[in-house]
């Protein structure tokens, strides 16, 4: 990748991306990548490998993204900074901000929503804020979307800030609405007390991709 650091001397790069070729014809093989989604130029190696695993010396070649779609993503940090759960739902925020960096995510392409503003926040949780970025920020070239929601939760609704929530239905409009345009896959991540509630609700429109993963059944609380 363009922004690909290698570590120190003596020590093997792993953590890369690779992809195998199918053949498809007479000595023709063939793949097909959708991750060049930072701009720049990516150095690819393409070897042969038999099936006692020996491996030819690679043949180097370069790919040049211009202006590619991205992948983004929203993180939502919900409930009060007075909240007996607050030091538990800032942390998990801020671990998600910090793995989607370590997996390559511009700072420009991950919107953090929280009550409070602190390093890497862009907008106060609020119901229109995180609307906006579900309907409008994210249909703007973008391939995946990935949104995860922490914080207090109850029985078909996320708690934000100020007394605001956001109902499963709600939700889930935003979310079709975006797919409506959306060429990649939707992941959504629901990390709240009875989170599981929201799952039959966010169902993705018919042809398109969906993933939803919550942190607890519908009747159960959620362990920060």
């Amino acid at each position: 990748p363009p922004e690909f650091v290698a570590a120190s001397d003596g020590n093997p790069v792993v953590g890369l991306p690779n992809i195998e070729f199918h053949i498809t014809g007479a000595e023709r093989y063939e793949a097909t990548y959708t991750a060049f989604t930072t701009p720049g130029t990516y150095q690819v190696l393409i070897y042969a490998r038999d099936n006692l695993g020996n491996t030819s010396a690679p043949k180097v070649t370069t790919v040049t993204a211009v202006n590619p779609l991205a992948r983004r993503a929203l993180i939502v940090a919900g409930g009060s900074v007075s909240g007996t759960a607050w030091k538990s739902v800032e942390k998990n925020a801020r671990g998600a901000y910090d793995a989607l960096r370590f997996q390559g995510y511009h700072e420009n392409d991950i919107y953090y929503l929280s009550p409070i503003y602190t390093s890497g926040v862009d907008a106060l949780a609020t119901s229109g804020n995180v609307q906006w970025a579900i309907e409008s920020w994210a249909a703007s070239h973008t391939q995946d979307f990935t949104v995860y929601l922490v914080g207090p939760g109850v029985s078909g609704a996320f708690s934000l800030s100020g007394g605001q929530t956001i109902t499963a239905a709600q939700f889930d409009g935003w979310l079709d609405t975006l797919q409506a345009s959306l060429p990649g896959r939707l992941t959504v991540v629901y990390d709240a007390n009875y989170s599981g509630a929201f799952l039959s609700a966010l169902r993705a429109p018919a042809g398109k991709q969906r993933i939803t993963m919550t942190s607890a059944a519908a009747s159960q609380t959620a362990c920060f």
